[in-house]
């Protein structure tokens, strides 16, 4: 059968506009039952009771990765069921490689790729791996695998080995806490004490990044989906590493600054209607929306959805990162050009991101409705921040040299006086 992603868009702009509960009671109630479906195969994964007699007031279903399934409105149960029967109908297509086909390696590298991935690959990506591929697919697309085989030997173990400082240990145990504190994966000793192994190992290996908060939901989901601790560094250290730019996590966070500002560039060509907007309001997204990048949108978008980015992210590199953003303003264009404040802003955003549950239509937005950009383009887009920046640092120093100078001339003036009064009073 052929793919449905254009029925799907379809459907989910439909139901954009019509979010009142259905009357087709047998649609829903398929919808009703595709979702339970999907709990009870996570939670068997997760080793949770499968219980099909608990009601639906005690434990709430569960999705693949082990969160709560809570509060979701008619509009979000169709498009997890439109998803899932999709995502059941393409899975065939990955047969080759569950029966052993090789993936090849370092398909996201902009920098480091040899060679890109065939066209058909790159598509099947695209259009979501399977739930079971997923650990293989990521390692392998990545660059994980090839860069554990190209570390000294037990490099991993060895990082764990070494020690970290007090200020980094500390911020990670009070972040083990705060994240995902809802998944029943995760939220165990085990969840817990492996995301601690694997920041600190990260915190180590990258000193002169250490550990950022936003790190660890990225960790959190990783090891969600791998479940293989020492991959889960490796992949992470990929896509901190080479994926993102320099200095995303840096403790002045400048990289996420930096590509906030490409992204409002990249609006300012296609949306500049919405651009013109923001900055009339003042609205800098890297002020209301840092964890969409920080956290690599593990806070943001429903859990499957998140999964389908870093499908399309592990085979296309990051500009894929830059395809969903635009995707998600211009699909709430509308919306935000009444917002006249940024907490008005800010939670509309929240809400959108929160309520995506229709991965398919938000990856062909992503792909299909968004004008298309080129790797060059963003270079472009990076060079002229990067020369703004270091214009706004000089204005600085200029501003701050002056100040000096002005208080200096002030002190020496201050001086003089109380020089002059002492010899009066001589």
């Amino acid at each position: 059968a052929p793919d449905s992603d254009d029925d799907a868009l379809d459907s989910y702009l439909r139901d954009r506009g019509h979010r009142e509960p259905s009357e087709e009671a047998d649609e829903t109630e398929v919808a009703d039952m595709a979702q339970r479906r999907e709990s009870r195969a996570s939670r068997r994964s997760t080793g949770a009771d499968d219980n099909d007699d608990v009601g639906d007031g005690d434990v709430a279903p569960l999705d693949l990765y082990g969160f709560p399934l809570r509060a979701l409105d008619d509009a979000a149960i169709k498009a997890r069921a439109r998803c899932a029967e999709t995502a059941s109908r393409r899975s065939k297509r990955w047969q080759a490689y569950r029966e052993g086909k090789p993936l090849p390696d370092d398909l996201s590298h902009e920098q480091t790729r040899v060679s890109r991935p065939d066209g058909a690959l790159k598509t099947l990506m695209r259009k979501g791996v399977p739930h079971d591929l997923r650990p293989k697919v990521w390692i392998a697309a990545s660059g994980a695998a090839s860069k554990k085989t190209r570390a000294p030997r037990a490099y991993y173990k060895r990082l764990r080995s070494l020690p970290v400082e007090k200020a980094v240990r500390d911020q990670v145990d009070i972040d083990l806490v705060r994240t995902f504190p809802e998944n029943s994966g995760y939220n165990t000793e085990v969840g817990r004490e492996t995301l601690r192994r694997v920041l600190l190992a990260y915190a180590r290996h990258n000193p002169g990044t250490g550990y950022c908060q936003g790190m660890n939901y990225v960790g959190a989901f990783l090891w969600l989906v791998l479940r293989d601790e020492e991959m889960v560094f490796w992949v992470m250290v990929c896509l901190l590493d080479d994926i993102c730019q320099p200095g995303v996590h840096a403790p002045d966070i400048r990289g996420t600054i930096s590509e906030y500002r490409v992204l409002h560039g990249l609006l300012a060509t296609r949306e500049p209607r919405l651009q013109r907007h923001f900055e009339k309001t003042e609205t800098d997204l890297v002020m209301i929306a840092s964890k969409w990048l920080l956290c690599f949108f593990t806070e943001s978008l429903p859990p499957e959805s998140v999964a389908r980015v870093l499908d399309a992210v592990f085979s296309e590199g990051f500009k894929v990162w830059f395809r969903v953003c635009l995707a998600m303003l211009k699909l709430n264009e509308s919306e935000l050009l009444k917002c006249d404040s940024l907490p008005d802003t800010m939670q509309l955003l929240q809400n959108s991101f929160r309520r995506m549950h229709d991965a398919d239509a938000l990856m062909r937005f992503a792909f299909k409705r968004v004008k298309r950009f080129s790797r060059s383009e963003i270079d472009t887009h990076r060079a002229t921040v990067r020369d703004v920046i270091a214009s706004e640092k000089e204005e600085r120093e200029k501003m701050d040299r002056e100040r000096r100078k002005i208080r200096d001339e002030r002190e020496a003036a201050k001086a003089a006086r109380e020089e002059e009064e002492r010899r009066a009073r001589e």
